[in-house]
């Protein structure tokens, strides 16, 4: 696995992630409604992605009813660790980006790549920038 200095990528672990499909998104702006149902799901670690620094690979193990991906980018991505009796141990491992439904494949950003930029932002390190630096 790879070493982000908080969470151990490992092919070992769980990935959980949850977020807000714009597939099942409702808005009525006419009468101020909206149902924004959130879904769930389980990916196993891949591995890096070979041409981005801090990006790895996830396999979605399932993903109908979905017709697509929209929406999920963004979406926390949690790793699991099996611990002994019926324990585990969960830790933010990073942040879900673009991915396939045809490939079944999704990308996540390193969590300690947000960390860093939370970091650098509360030093003031970051002003008006439109991305993240490299």
């Amino acid at each position: 696995g790879a070493e982000d200095g908080r969470t151990k990528l490992s092919e070992t672990a769980d990935y959980l992630y949850s977020g807000y499909p714009t597939v099942h998104r409702q808005i009525d702006f006419e009468a101020r409604q909206y149902h924004l149902p959130s879904v769930s799901g389980a990916a196993d670690y891949i591995g890096p992605d070979g041409t981005i620094d801090r990006v790895h690979r996830l396999h979605f193990r399932y993903l109908d009813p979905l017709p697509n991906l929209d929406g999920l980018s963004g979406s926390p991505v949690f790793q699991v660790i099996r611990a002994e009796g019926n324990y585990s141990t969960a830790t933010l491992a990073g942040m879900l980006l673009r991915g396939t439904r045809e490939s079944m494949t999704g990308y996540l950003l390193e969590g300690r790549r947000i960390f860093e930029l939370l970091e650098n932002i509360e030093a003031g390190l970051v002003d008006h920038v439109l991305h993240a630096p490299r």
